[in-house]
């Protein structure tokens, strides 16, 4: 405590210049493709004049490397593929390689701690008791709501347990970032008292994704209209919703071709649930040039989750790169994302389950490629509004300075 109470006075006299340590189990780099939100968070960070440090879990990479800031990896396997008892054994190891870690190397001002998973929760309130470092919480999904919900946790002591320690957790922190509306209103829906939040979504990237708004005279068999999906493809997104919309653009004749990249527990079945689709490609998934190459050929990206209430809440890599490429943005759930894609006039939602639906909203964009590129420019003009990097890593680093003066 003495220790950290003696690098606040000395941050002070520095000019405000932070010692931030970031703890986020999924850190992944542009070249690694995925979410790459915290290397944005981190890189804005480090230009700002602080020293910054990230701890991770990695697959395969172990020890310390040294980029423009320090990066610890932990050697911890995960995929998507994993069973929850796989899942909960690496969230377990994280936190206890995190916690050995903090014992020779604790002099950080402030944490910022990132969810998913939860247990991260557990690294948050240990540097706060043990190292009295203050800490801003980033929920991203919402744990345990969505598990709960979708029925992988079904014993009620469990669901207690974890209730209580997600309250734990939110209480404790010095604030809190919601990575969207609907999540920033859950923490006002469960805290008993008002806690400091800022919703700060995922980065739509325009300088990397760069938009382009291919204008074509019209849409045919040999120039059809592109729709992509590029993600996960797992029980949480059921991917088959877009199996289901290729197959109805085939008995409508209707000149559209559909890609998913991705990969995760249902690939194999959407491998061979597609097989007969001659409107579909499904190729291996990639990096984020790959992903960038992907959308730089498409017209359109395709957002898709089970239909189930607690997945509308978070704010998908899907969406802010598809804003970013400046591509018309087609959902299949409701939700703020809905709400959002139809005020701004960037691209339509429909009902999964009512496949007539999604061929009448399709069917005015293949007839007129010029408003096609009218809510591309729209889905462009959002990302740039709402979504940019300046705007989001802004508002985190202005959150953490506050939180910062007030310790």
């Amino acid at each position: 405590m003495q220790d950290h109470a003696f690098l606040q006075v000395f941050r002070k006299a520095t000019g405000g210049r932070m010692k931030i340590l970031i703890v986020h189990q999924y850190y992944k780099t542009p070249r690694e493709g995925s979410g790459i939100r915290t290397w944005y968070i981190a890189r804005a960070l480090q230009k700002a004049g602080h020293e910054v440090t990230v701890i991770s879990g990695h697959n395969q990479n172990e020890g310390y490397k040294k980029a423009d800031y320090a990066i610890h990896y932990f050697k911890i396997p995960y995929d998507n593929k994993f069973g929850f008892f796989e899942r909960l054994k690496a969230f377990y190891r994280f936190v206890q390689r995190s916690k050995s870690f903090l014992k020779a190397n604790h002099n950080f001002d402030i944490a910022y701690v990132l969810t998913t998973p939860l247990t991260t929760g557990y690294i948050a309130l240990h540097l706060k008791k043990v190292y009295g470092i203050p800490y801003v919480f980033e929920v991203g999904d919402l744990w345990p709501e969505a598990p709960i919900q979708l029925g992988f946790i079904r014993n009620r002591f469990l669901k207690r347990y974890l209730y209580k320690l997600e309250n734990k957790i939110y209480q404790n922190a010095s604030a809190l970032v919601a990575l969207s509306p609907a999540i920033s209103d859950y923490f006002q829906f469960i805290l008993d008292a008002p806690k400091t939040s800022v919703i700060a979504p995922n980065i739509a990237d325009d300088d990397f994704f760069k938009p382009s708004y291919s204008m074509v005279p019209e849409f045919s068999a040999d120039h059809p209209m592109v729709i992509s999906y590029a993600g996960a493809i797992g029980y949480a997104n059921r991917v088959e919703y877009l199996v289901d919309a290729a197959r109805i653009c085939e008995e409508h004749d209707l000149p559209v071709v559909f890609n998913i990249m991705g990969d995760g527990s249902d690939m194999l079945h959407i491998s061979n649930i597609s097989a007969s689709c001659s409107n579909l490609k499904i190729h291996p998934w990639g990096g984020k040039d790959e992903v960038r190459d992907l959308l730089n050929r498409s017209h359109a990206i395709y957002i898709s989750f089970r239909n189930e209430h607690i997945l509308n809440t978070g704010c998908p890599n899907k969406l802010t790169d598809g804003l970013a490429a400046g591509k018309m943005i087609i959902v299949n759930f409701g939700g703020w994302i809905k709400e959002w894609v139809e005020e701004y006039e960037c691209g339509f939602s429909y009902n999964p389950e009512n496949l007539e639906e999604f061929v009448s909203l399709l069917k005015p964009f293949i007839a007129s490629p010029a408003m096609l590129e009218q809510y591309q420019q729209n889905a462009g003009d959002l990302g740039r509004e709402k979504f940019s990097e300046e705007v989001v890593t802004s508002r985190i680093m202005d959150l953490l300075n506050s939180v910062s003066n007030t310790h």
